[in-house]
């Protein structure tokens, strides 16, 4: 009797549905069940069984498109939103209930973050071309980051070495600001458009990746902030960027070409390409067992892919 075959890698395993408009955000717990957590330009939050991949929840309270969730990685469990209606949303991921509302930011808040290490911060980044800090706490505003000359669309904070944060901003530039002091260190040029998401690497040598409007990748050494590759493939903007945070060292890229790509990241060479229907909106990797990868779209679905190598 013939065996069966296992299925390929980077497969598609479900398809979630449930929003209603494009989907901007999506991401993973990194600590008790795992979930899965979307924002959407329908105004809501959807939480998600991160094994059955059931609707849990729907979270309202926004007046406007949800651009990005995130959940905290110590301290309370909390998942943060950060809308165009310029405010940020604090929730208990345990109940679901809304636990403070901040207010500050005079544009769209584009990007939403979770310190990793230390005192449990948030970081956000805007349209009004600021990053601010707040107390995850407390949720006190402790700082207002300004350097950039465009909107911040994406912010985040390093997981290991020094504590820092990256901005991506709409002039083109990416900024590296001392997490503990909130100075400015550097100023990372050499993307020709936009520059629409940052990631740190979460193991291995400290690396910061970006993805931008004119459709490529940059790797960048997180410590002398030198550019060490440049990933091309894809044929449109880059709109979502992230890094594995166990396994072998990968990084995902999501695209306005409708693709999400794979790439090695330590040779940084193309594993795979997966085909989704339309404009990918945001990417992230599973830290729980099995891995896996989830993508949000514009045609409103969310994806869930096998992200296990195969030799």
């Amino acid at each position: 009797m013939e065996g069966t075959s296992a299925p390929p890698s980077y497969h598609e395993i479900t398809t979630l549905t449930g929003h209603t408009n494009v989907v901007r955000s999506v991401a993973f717990s990194t600590r008790g069940p795992p979930l899965i957590v979307s924002g959407s330009d329908d105004k809501t939050i959807k939480v998600w069984d991160g094994t059955t991949y059931r609707l849990i929840t729907t979270l309202t309270g926004h007046t406007d498109a949800v651009g990005s969730v995130a959940f905290s990685t110590h301290g309370t469990p909390l998942l943060v939103s950060g809308s165009y209606d310029k405010t940020i949303k604090v929730w208990d991921s345990t109940t679901y209930g809304l636990i403070a509302t901040l207010t500050g930011h005079t544009r769209w808040v584009c990007s939403v973050a979770f310190s990793p290490q230390g005192p449990l911060l948030i970081a956000s980044g805007s349209d009004d071309e600021t990053v601010k800090i707040w107390d995850g706490t407390t949720y006190g505003l402790l700082a207002t980051l300004k350097g950039h000359s465009g909107g911040v669309y994406s912010v985040a904070f390093s997981t290991h070495g020094p504590p820092l944060i990256v901005s991506g901003s709409d002039d083109e530039t990416i900024n590296v600001w001392d997490g503990a002091t909130y100075e400015l260190i550097a100023t990372l040029e050499g993307h020709a458009d936009w520059v629409q998401s940052v990631a740190f690497s979460t193991h291995g040598p400290p690396r910061i990746v970006s993805g931008g409007g004119d459709s490529t990748i940059k790797v960048w050494d997180g410590t002398t902030y030198e550019l060490i590759a440049t990933l091309e493939g894809h044929t449109d903007y880059v709109q979502s960027v992230a890094f594995s945070t166990n396994g072998p060292p990968l990084i995902v890229s999501g695209s306005g070409d409708k693709t999400i790509k794979v790439w090695d990241g330590t040779t940084y060479g193309l594993i795979t390409t997966l085909e989704g229907r339309t404009v990918v909106g945001s990417v992230a990797l599973s830290s729980h067992e099995p891995p896996l990868i989830v993508s949000g779209s514009f045609d409103t679905t969310i994806k869930v892919w096998d992200a296990i190598t195969r030799s």
